[in-house]
């Protein structure tokens, strides 16, 4: 049988056209559809655009308002600082009769009045202004020589005033007294300086019956006679006490308001206009000038569509916008001035808008696009889907290996096309060898990136641990101050127990029983003294001596001690291998650090084991552990086979009252002031400990290569004799039973005590009698001066001062300072009577 091939009849052929035509309707019909909807969700794009640009309009010129405030708040500022300047020199003048100032001198007197205009050039710089007045400049009363002087003392600020704002045409004051500064300087004859001023509305408005509140007041606009064009004031009362003395003002030309209004949004085309309570235009580019010989009104600078409606229009609330007359209209008020601003922009409307957006090409675009659309789908059919066809079978049959293909039957510019994947296969085996190649290097660099990650990952892990540190000492010294404020108080209250128990058991020295309880109220003193010195070293103020300590001794104290006291079982080990076992500090505070730590040893032990204390020498380095600094450091280890510690309880073990003893066993105190103390002497602590295996503490102290070897001190007042003369004593300390019980104690030794309050009047006093003040006790906290500066202001009047410095705190920086400007030594709180008797012997004697 012959193949039949199949051939469409004519029906066939019209069903085609049939089905082409209905697909090409319906893809007019889609077109058309879509035409319409862009046009409908252009104008509503369109209507979001407009009511978009009107927020955002209304925001910028509400930002613009706070901007416009702030620099207007700033002169308000200036001027209110310029007030306390006058206002305090006036204060000064009045109490301490200050000279004058340095131009007083160079003021001359011509035809009535005086004046500055005979300032030599090398002084022009210096004296920044002319003072001008009306009258005879000599031998007039105390309030007009206190007026000049207050008006030549502002000198400094009117320039600093004029340097910060610019804009400022000048910066004056003038008075009752009839006197007038002007900044910048400009001869008298420039300003005509004369009796009409008094008679100006910002004199007049200034006065106490018009502004009884002190009110900084901006005047109206007015035409400045001296050439300066336009102009407005900010004015600001000066009195001295309840007096009034005269004012300061501060010119603005209109120009400087006519930049700030011209900047705003000057891409569009509104315009904003600020004008005053009375109506009067002091800003509107285009419309006034500081040139303009006369003061124009609001309505000169309104559109003409504006005009019939101006009371409405000023009406409008500040947080909407509103149309009137074919206009856009925003008002508002100024906070820091009477001023208002106003805008206006001519309103469009939303077919306006879109053609401003668009342009009118936009029409001729949509209409030509159905013809553009018809043409281009029927130009891509014939271009583009045929020849996509015929490339796509091409490119599969070449990646299959089927065959090679044929470019034949399309258009020209795609046959470049058939070639190009013709190379591209032709390329891809040599491709996958390059590609082997690199996954190779991918993988190798996969390695190296993962050796990177993890590199960082233990970065971030050591920056979160000094983080933890970081919060940890934060909440350490925050506590601390708490603690460390406690302590000195108590000090201060010690300081009066010592001494008093002193006293009881040197009169009751005929009764036993009562000197035996007087006795033991001085041994209770002592203990709560020791009580105190844990507090100071756990805010770490409390290292009260800088002495070398032999590391070696102090452990040997420690263990002597705990052989007499603890369980039996308890073995303790010492192991010394440190060479330099010499350290700076106090050795009790040093004492109690180790012994606290050998005690929670011990109480880890409740069955028995033993501690191992050990010493050895080390060189710490940057970045260590412990964050102290590098150097040469004694290591004092304490070791216990206890029951451990998890790592919760290790990371709060320093925090003051925490612990982990039963109720009544513990404070919670004990390692936190062992954390102050080390701190304190510039060391550094850790803890090293796991659960049923032991604790080991260890401590870094800076090691010194230094002997010391420390005197005791025994008896009681009894055993001190009189003086032989009767040296003139200065106490000086708030605490008035701390005063009263150094009186009890010297006097009856022959001393002539005079005790103070504070001081200042420790230093009044010292000025008339330092002649007859042998030797001076100062504490280092009083109210209103403080220690450091009553010494130093007491060395100066007497540079031969014999001073002890008494502190229920550290020998810190200000006392260091005092130390080294010649007091003789320091007393902490709460001392021996005893010890400072001693002293004062040794100080009078020499």
């Amino acid at each position: 049988m012959k193949e039949v091939k199949y051939m469409p009849d004519s029906n066939g052929k019209s069903r085609i056209l049939v089905h082409f035509r209905r697909q090409y309707l319906l893809f007019l019909a889609v077109i058309l559809l879509f035409m319409g909807a862009f046009i409908a969700l252009l104008f509503y794009q369109n209507r979001q655009y407009v009511e978009l640009d009107n927020r955002i309009l209304l925001r910028h010129f509400h930002e613009y308002r706070s901007l416009i405030d702030e620099k207007l708040k700033r002169i308000n500022d200036e001027m209110e600082e310029l007030r306390i300047a006058a206002e305090t020199d006036l204060f000064d003048s009045g109490n301490t009769g200050a000279a004058m100032p340095f131009a007083f001198g160079m003021m001359k007197e011509d035809g009535g009045k005086f004046h500055l205009d005979g300032i030599p050039d090398k002084h022009r710089d210096l004296i920044a202004v002319n003072l001008t007045g009306i009258g005879e400049l000599k031998g007039r009363g105390a309030e007009f020589y206190r007026t000049l002087r207050m008006g030549l003392s502002l000198m400094d600020d009117f320039r600093g005033f004029k340097k910060g704002v610019p804009e400022l045409k000048f910066v004056y004051s003038y008075t009752k007294e009839k006197t007038y500064v002007q900044h910048p300087w400009e001869p008298s004859s420039s300003f005509s300086f004369n009796e009409g001023l008094f008679e100006y509305e910002i004199w007049k408005s200034s006065l106490p019956e018009k502004n009884s509140g002190r009110k900084i007041l901006w005047a109206k606009l007015y035409f400045d006679d001296g050439g300066q064009g336009l102009m407005t004031t900010c004015v600001v009362p000066v009195y001295d006490m309840d007096r009034f003395v005269g004012i300061i003002g501060a010119d603005l030309s209109v120009d400087f308001l006519n930049t700030i209004a011209g900047n705003f949004e000057p891409e569009r085309r509104g315009r904003m206009i600020i004008y005053d309570q009375e109506g009067n235009l002091l800003a509107c580019p285009g419309v006034i000038s500081s040139k303009d010989k006369a003061i124009r009104k609001l309505d000169e600078g309104l559109p003409a569509g504006l005009l019939g409606n101006i009371g409405d229009v000023l009406k409008i609330p500040k947080d909407i916008s509103r149309e009137s007359g074919g206009w856009k209209v925003m008002t508002a008020g100024l906070d820091s001035s009477p001023f208002r601003i106003l805008y206006v922009e001519p309103s469009r409307s939303e077919f306006g808008v879109l053609m401003d957006r668009l342009g009118y090409a936009t029409l001729g675009i949509i209409a030509c696009m159905l013809l553009i659309m018809i043409y281009t789908m029927a130009s891509v059919h014939l271009n583009f889907v045929l020849p996509s066809k015929k490339f796509i079978s091409y490119v599969l049959e070449r990646s299959s290996g089927a065959g090679s293909g044929s470019d034949e039957k399309v258009p020209g510019f795609w046959k470049p096309w058939f070639r190009t994947v013709g190379e591209m296969f032709d390329r891809n085996a040599r491709l996958n060898g390059e590609i082997k190649e690199r996954n190779e290097e991918l993988e190798k660099k996969n390695l190296e990136l993962s050796e990177h990650i993890n590199a960082r990952d233990i970065a971030e892990k050591e920056k979160l641990k000094l983080e933890e540190q970081l919060k940890q000492s934060e909440k350490m010294r925050v506590i601390g101050q708490l603690a460390g404020g406690v302590a000195h108080d108590f000090n201060n209250q010690l300081a009066i127990i010592l001494g008093y128990s002193e006293i009881l058991q040197m009169e009751l020295a005929g009764n036993q029983l009562l000197c035996k309880y007087a006795k033991n109220i001085y041994v209770a003193s002592k203990r709560s003294g020791d009580l105190t010195k844990q507090l100071l070293a756990f805010s770490r103020q409390g290292k009260y001596q800088s002495l070398p300590v032999n590391m070696h001794d102090i452990i040997w104290e420690v263990i002597t001690l705990l052989n007499r006291s603890i369980d039996k079982r308890i073995r303790l080990i010492q192991n010394f291998s440190a060479d330099m076992h010499m350290t700076m500090g106090d050795a009790s505070q040093l004492h109690n650090a180790i012994l606290n730590i050998a005690i929670n040893a011990r109480d880890a032990m409740p069955g028995g084991g033993s501690i191992l204390i050990e010493t050895r020498n080390i060189a710490m380095e940057a970045g260590n552990s412990m964050n102290i600094p590098a150097g040469n450091y004694i290591e004092v280890r304490i070791s216990d086979t206890g029951t451990g510690m998890d790592g919760e309880t290790q990371k709060r073990i320093f925090e003051p009252f925490f612990t982990t003893k039963k109720k009544g066993e513990g404070t919670g105190l004990g390692l936190a002031a062992v954390y102050g103390t080390v701190k304190n002497h510039n060391g550094g602590v850790e803890v090293i400990s796991e659960l049923g295996k032991g604790t080991t503490f260890r401590i870094c102290l800076p090691a010194v290569d230094v002997k010391f070897q420390q005197n005791e001190q025994d008896g009681n007042l009894r055993s001190v004799a009189p003086v032989q003369k009767k040296f003139r004593i200065l106490v000086i300390d708030d605490e008035t039973v701390f005063c009263q019980m150094l009186a009890d104690i010297l006097s009856p030794l022959g001393y002539d005590v005079k005790n103070l309050g504070n001081g200042q009047e420790a230093l009044e006093y010292y000025t008339d009698s330092w002649d007859r003040i042998d030797l001076v006790l100062l504490d280092m906290l009083m109210p209103e001066m403080n220690g450091h500066d009553t010494f130093m202001k007491m060395r100066s009047i007497n540079p031969k001062l014999k001073a002890i410095v008494m502190t229920g705190y550290s020998v810190d920086s200000d006392v260091r300072k005092m130390l080294d400007a010649g007091a003789l030594h320091v007393m902490q709180k709460p001392f021996d009577p005893l010890e400072l008797l001693q002293k004062m012997k040794d100080i009078l004697a020499g």
